[in-house]
């Protein structure tokens, strides 16, 4: 892996979408190795206000003013979308030469978007491949599909701001890709959870044996101590308890399907405070650590859950 990493060939970089702004991650070559460098870009109140459908023209100005002043013109780039912006199943097939896979995973494709492969874009990935003379396990595949015309609506705005728009990505990859590594405390290859916690949402991932297995986006952020909200009936709760709520279900659900249970849970962002972080461990019953972005690189900044998302875009094509 650090011999790929250690070529000189050139990283793209990473553009997280926040709700007030943009997260550029820029890993470059340095001595010794590499060096790793955050930006953040508010938006001008204008995009904010006017929304980013609605303000193409605008965020396209936005965006190439970053372009210039940072000298990244035609320079690489991969994006994300949140997971419910994107159909992905994992499947499971007997052992065949790959070009009958590719025919059975287009197939299963066109089942699931009921047959319309034109308005979509779609890809997969051979997650897991059995070895060679066990003939009795399948071929685990991860398929991913988007709207074409929202694929599309990204490149033309890459294209007008000046960058070159190599792949996008999906924040569940990106997060496993930039928080699940060597080093950790909690055993990859058993189920675990990625916990993005964003200003006004959060993404969940559910990882078992190194695949994406089952993605959430929450409507709910966590607060710290002593941040509540107003309920019916004029008591109080806890501004996190919708989202505890959630992750209590989503887990339930999985380990109900799967027969499995989730043995920790990896959190990026605001969770990184100790205090946070002791109590979703008390709320939830099982292991919580600290998601560090790159780990192993040096950051020149704490580290936030567009910072792990971004850092995992950077490392595309290095981790995987």
């Amino acid at each position: 892996m650090w011999k790929r990493f250690l070529t000189r060939e050139r990283l793209p970089l990473g553009l997280a979408w926040e709700e007030d702004g943009i997260r550029i991650i820029e890993i470059d070559h340095g001595r010794p190795g590499y060096r790793v460098k955050a930006f953040n870009f508010p938006f001008p109140d204008p995009v904010v206000e006017t929304g980013c459908q609605a303000g193409h023209r605008l965020l396209a100005e936005f965006m190439r003013r970053i372009v210039a002043e940072n000298r990244w013109h035609k320079k690489p780039v991969v994006t994300a979308l949140p997971s419910h912006q994107v159909i992905i199943r994992n499947l499971k097939f007997p052992q065949m030469p790959r070009a009958d896979l590719h025919k059975a995973v287009v197939w299963e494709i066109s089942q699931i978007l009921d047959g319309d492969l034109s308005a979509f874009t779609y890809d997969y990935l051979v997650a897991e491949e059995p070895a060679p003379g066990d003939e009795q396990k399948d071929i685990s595949v991860m398929i991913a599909a988007m709207e074409r015309e929202k694929v599309m609506a990204y490149y033309r705005l890459f294209v007008e701001a000046g960058f070159q728009l190599q792949a996008i990505d999906v924040v569940p990859l990106a997060l496993k890709r930039a928080l699940l590594g060597k080093g950790e405390t909690i055993d990859g290859r058993k189920p675990v959870v990625l916990l993005d916690l964003g200003n006004c949402c959060s993404q969940l991932a559910v990882i078992d044996e190194g695949m994406l297995t089952l993605t959430r986006s929450l409507p709910y952020s966590f607060s710290g101590p002593g941040e509540h909200d107003r309920v019916p009936g004029g008591t109080a709760a806890p501004p996190h308890s919708k989202l505890l709520l959630e992750i209590k279900k989503t887990l339930d659900f999985f380990q109900a399907e799967r027969r499995r249970q989730v043995t920790g849970i990896i959190a990026s962002g605001r969770a990184l405070s100790p205090l946070s972080l002791q109590m979703l461990h008390m709320d939830l019953g099982i292991q919580v650590i600290p998601g560090l972005p790159g780990r192993g690189l040096r950051l020149d900044r704490y580290p936030d859950p567009s910072y792990a998302v971004a850092m995992g875009l950077a490392l595309k094509g290095v981790r995987d």
